[in-house]
């Protein structure tokens, strides 16, 4: 008799749960913007030019004291030569801008007589109006000063021509404005005759300021 085989059971393998593994997430860091200031840009300076011109002048004669400039010369202002002329030009410098803005300040003259000659020395009263119609020798405005340059340096005029022009630097004079009055006194060996406010040739100030940008 054949034995009998008998089933073995075989037993069967219980899977093992394995731990699922958790993602954690990754902090990125949030970047901000960085804020730069922004550059102020300066405005640049405001640079004007205007041309002025005289509200009186005359000329005075040492060898008639008491005699004012005669109608008929008006046209004219002389000085210097053998009578003793001096001529006064008064210019208003309200118009100006505040004090300390003017950069430069020309004083210009234009020959309007028959011969030339130098101007001599540039003299200046500040705050004085001359009387142009009653203005004499004896009564007029004393006590200038020399006109001054952008140096500091007194200012002489130079020849001056028959139509010709001449320009002096008066920067040093014309700082701020108000009332200022130039001088010309000319040389005793020739008068020059510079046209007057009258005519088609007065004088000029020519004045340049700058001031903030605004």
């Amino acid at each position: 008799m054949e034995p009998t085989a008998t089933a073995t059971e075989v037993p069967t393998a219980t899977p093992t749960s394995e731990p699922t593994a958790t993602l954690e997430p990754t902090l990125e860091p949030t970047l901000e913007p960085t804020l730069e200031p922004t550059p102020t840009v300066p405005l640049a300076p405001v640079v004007q030019t205007q041309t002025i011109y005289p509200i009186a002048d005359t000329t005075v004669l040492a060898s008639v004291p008491d005699q004012s400039q005669l109608p008929e010369t008006v046209g004219g202002l002389a000085f210097g030569g053998a009578q003793g002329a001096v001529t006064y030009i008064s210019f208003d410098l309200s118009s100006v801008a505040a004090p300390g803005s003017v950069t430069t300040a020309t004083l210009t003259l234009t020959g309007v007589g028959s011969v030339g000659g130098s101007g001599g020395e540039l003299l200046a009263l500040g705050g004085v109006v001359v009387d142009e119609f009653g203005a004499t020798w004896n009564t007029r405005p004393v006590g200038p000063g020399s006109a001054t340059d952008a140096s500091g340096a007194p200012v002489w005029v130079g020849w001056i021509g028959p139509g010709g022009t001449v320009s002096v630097d008066v920067t040093g004079t014309v700082a701020a404005n108000g009332i200022v009055t130039f001088v010309l006194v000319g040389m005793p060996e020739a008068a020059v005759m510079v046209g007057s406010r009258e005519s088609a040739q007065p004088a000029t100030l020519t004045i340049e300021t700058v001031s903030p940008g605004g």
